[in-house]
């Protein structure tokens, strides 16, 4: 029966990829739409979604990539959209995570934690902070300013290579 199962949900995600990768930027497909591929329902976390869900994700690996539209369905985003959304929800997620599980931090009683997890626990508090700092609007508006003035694409590109170079070596040196 499992593997019977597991057959039908393979079916339902290759059915929604099908019909998901062939649609235009700004096309819209309707979660009743999803749910005939699928069936099963889509919306409001149905057993569906996760079909949805792999699809979406398959495609993103092709360069296709939606979003959704609440209480519609998904839509098809343009390169230049996909480009401006995914940036902007990927910090916004960042600096609320950070705020959170800072906040989250400060529950713990520290007086009870030992030596070396009051040291970690000073890390990971100074480590949100700075996430938190360097994801507010007026430092992403510098960055987004200095790239901007910088067309050569190189220039950025080591830039960034740059910062992942420093953090692996950060990594290195903590152990991880």
């Amino acid at each position: 029966m499992e593997k019977n199962n597991l057959a039908k949900v393979a079916i339902g995600i290759k059915k929604v990829y099908d019909k998901i990768i062939t649609m235009t930027p700004g096309e819209l497909i309707t979660w009743t739409e999803l749910e005939e591929l699928c069936g099963k329902p889509c919306s409001n976390g149905g057993k569906g979604y996760d079909m949805v869900y792999s699809a979406r994700r398959r495609a993103e690996k092709a360069g296709i990539f939606f979003s959704s539209v609440r209480g519609e369905g998904i839509q098809r985003l343009s390169n230049i959209d996909a480009s401006r959304s995914i940036g902007e929800k990927g910090i916004a997620t960042i600096t609320a995570r950070a705020s959170l599980d800072k906040k989250r931090l400060k529950y713990i009683d520290y007086e009870s934690l030992s030596k070396q997890d009051k040291k970690e626990w000073n890390t990971n508090l100074m480590t949100l902070s700075a996430v938190m700092l360097i994801s507010t609007p007026g430092i992403i508006n510098q960055v987004e300013i200095k790239v901007k003035n910088s067309l050569n694409l190189f220039e950025v590109q080591n830039t960034v290579d740059q910062l992942e170079r420093a953090s692996d070596r950060k990594r290195a040196i903590a152990g991880g």
